[in-house]
């Protein structure tokens, strides 16, 4: 699932000549929305590089992806430009609003599960494992507080 943070300027501010594509409101929403994409992927980098977070995530390959999913679209309507940041990767809202606790069980009944154990040192079976759920990163929640802030 993606996690994405959709904002809109405030109808009061817009008015018909200024919120066009290329004038001063389609240019500040644009401006915004990429500072919250720049911020997203240096808070994304500084979070999920640390010791605090499991070690596939800190694996470059799980950690740069999601960082690199980043990602900013507009779209033009009658009440005016709307910009969306999003990340499409599929752990995104896993990492962004975190998850509760949870049995993995094997896909196929009588299965066993196996996991590297990350050291290179062998493998885990198991026919149940009951996870402690993750914290959540809230990357793009406070990318966005923090551009805000700035812009005021």
């Amino acid at each position: 699932m993606a996690s994405r943070v959709t904002y809109r300027s405030r109808p009061l501010q817009q008015q018909v000549l200024l919120r066009a594509p290329g004038q001063p409101v389609h240019r500040h929403l644009q401006r915004i929305s990429s500072d919250v994409t720049r911020e997203a992927k240096a808070l994304a980098d500084a979070r999920l590089s640390s010791g605090s977070v499991s070690r596939r995530v800190r694996d470059a390959s799980v950690s740069g992806r999601y960082r690199d999913s980043f990602s900013t679209s507009s779209a033009q309507s009658g009440a005016g430009p709307r910009f969306t940041v999003r990340n499409t990767a599929p752990h995104a809202l896993i990492l962004e609003r975190g998850s509760r606790p949870h049995v993995i069980m094997p896909r196929r009944q009588g299965g066993v599960l196996a996991f590297g154990d990350g050291t290179g040192l062998g493998t885990v079976f198991a026919r149940r494992v009951d996870h402690p759920g993750t914290s959540a990163y809230h990357i793009l929640d406070t990318a966005l507080r923090r551009v805000m802030a700035r812009y005021r």
